[in-house]
């Protein structure tokens, strides 16, 4: 509380974790063309790092000295259906990696995610077909080098 010469006065209260959250969210984002059906996303507008393309969450929290960061969408999906369970990812039906709207989200294990990457032709081997962009959103992904090519 901070005092004026004259009686008090109190500092208007911190946000919530979940009211910081939902304030980098937002609920006017674009229609997945593949899954109209879906709706709008709701992409993540805080933290966003390009060599992975999903949103990043400061929890506000402290552990070992360091502030606990995770994915937008994990929390998202965490805040509404609970923790997430051991040894299970948080996929995309929308396949647009800052969303974080719950009713676009799913659980699977790597396999799931792995057998939907393919199902949508966004592995890399899939080059040039619809869907396989890099983490921009636009760049389209390309190979990478192995020993076999010379490169590195």
């Amino acid at each position: 509380m901070r005092r004026k010469r004259l009686g008090t006065t109190t500092l208007p209260a911190h946000p919530t974790t979940e009211e910081r959250f939902w304030a980098k969210v937002d609920k006017q984002g674009p229609i997945p063309a593949h899954r109209p059906e879906l709706g709008p996303c709701w992409p993540w507008t805080g933290a966003v790092p390009k060599r992975s393309g999903y949103g990043r969450f400061n929890t506000g929290v402290k552990r070992a000295g360091h502030w606990v960061v995770v994915n937008a969408h994990r929390y998202s999906w965490k805040l509404h259906n609970g923790p997430v369970p051991d040894g299970l990812c948080v996929l995309h039906r929308c396949d647009n990696k800052p969303c974080v709207r719950p009713d676009h989200l799913f659980v699977g294990t790597k396999g799931d995610n792995n057998r939907d990457m393919v199902a949508k032709g966004r592995h890399w081997r899939q080059a040039g077909r619809q869907g396989s962009v890099g983490a921009d959103g636009q760049s389209p992904v390309r190979p990478m080098a192995t020993p076999a090519d010379g490169r590195r």
